[in-house]
């Protein structure tokens, strides 16, 4: 799932960086990266520099885990009560709790999308836009057990994409349909029961037609989720070099302050000599003219 990979066992001031505004993360990152090379870390310090800043929807996802754990917790096992009800659903069990397991965990989503919309608006930014890609990812929480995880830690970098079913359902059996409670009648009517027969056996099949259309369904699905996580890394891995270069270019640009100032300050200096140069050459020439002048004096007396 989307995430950025980060150092095992992660440092606390790598968890801080995420309770950073936006804004704010990327300096904040790269002081982090140089004090652990500082700390002779060099592989945890080049793990830290290549963390991507959050974007102002997955900054807003993260503080709503770090500030309702409790819900986030709720919206898991929500979508894990909808896993089971979907199991006994596509088994033919009628009284499955589909339908109630399905509100609890929409009205978790959108719960908590409401409330990172709410943190947004403390910050003074617009909710609205943002709303979409908020609701989707913790959509996927309430899916995926991975998508959890990377939920739980409170460290997103983007949203995650909007998920297309829930996990772990392949290899389900379509159990027998239960016998109907008896009814009493005066005399069988065999050709009802036959009639009812008929009936469970279509219905029988059309689930086990259904199942074997879902589990086809899903390795299309898997093989599509696979192109799009290749994507994703190809995106990520371009989005680190695109940072990698602002980073060089930052530096340049130091570098070339550093120089102008520099060089202004020769230039300074320059000047400086060269008007004690000036001086000094008037002064040779003012004592050249004295000397002359003695000279001419000492001259006219020897005559």
């Amino acid at each position: 799932m989307a995430g950025d990979s980060e150092p095992e066992n992660v440092d606390p001031r790598v968890d801080e960086l995420y309770d950073l505004p936006p804004g704010e993360f990327t300096a904040a990152r790269n002081a982090l990266a140089k004090a652990l090379r500082a700390e002779d870390l060099r592989d945890r310090a080049a793990e830290v520099a290549k963390l991507r800043r959050p974007t102002i929807a997955a900054w807003a996802i993260n503080q709503t885990v770090r500030r309702h754990r409790e819900r986030v917790d709720a919206l898991v096992e929500a979508g894990q009560q909808v896993g089971r009800a979907q199991r006994r659903a596509l088994s033919g069990v009628r009284r499955s709790g589909m339908r109630e397991a399905t509100r609890a965990r929409r009205e978790l989503i959108d719960e908590l999308t409401d409330l990172a919309a709410e943190i947004l608006a403390g910050e003074g930014s617009s909710p609205e836009s943002h709303r979409g890609d908020i609701a989707a990812t913790f959509d996927a929480a309430s899916s995926d057990d991975e998508a959890a995880d990377t939920v739980r830690a409170g460290r997103l970098a983007a949203p995650l994409p909007v998920p297309s079913g829930f996990a772990g359902l392949e290899g389900l059996m379509v159990l027998p349909e239960p016998e109907p409670e008896p009814e009493p009648v005066d005399e069988p009517d065999t050709a009802t029961e036959g009639v009812d027969e008929a009936e469970r056996e279509r219905a029988a099949k059309q689930r086990r037609d259904a199942i074997r259309a879902l589990e086809e369904a899903r390795r299309e699905l898997a093989e599509i989720e696979a192109e799009a996580r290749e994507a994703a890394a190809a995106v990520a891995a371009r989005l680190a070099e695109a940072e990698a270069a602002d980073r060089a270019a930052q530096e340049a640009k130091e570098v070339w302050r550093r120089l102008q100032r520099e060089a202004a300050e020769l230039h300074e200096q320059v000047a400086q000599a060269r008007d004690r140069a000036d001086g000094t050459r008037r002064r040779v020439e003012r004592q050249g003219r004295y000397v002359q002048q003695r000279e001419r004096e000492l001259n006219d007396l020897d005559r």
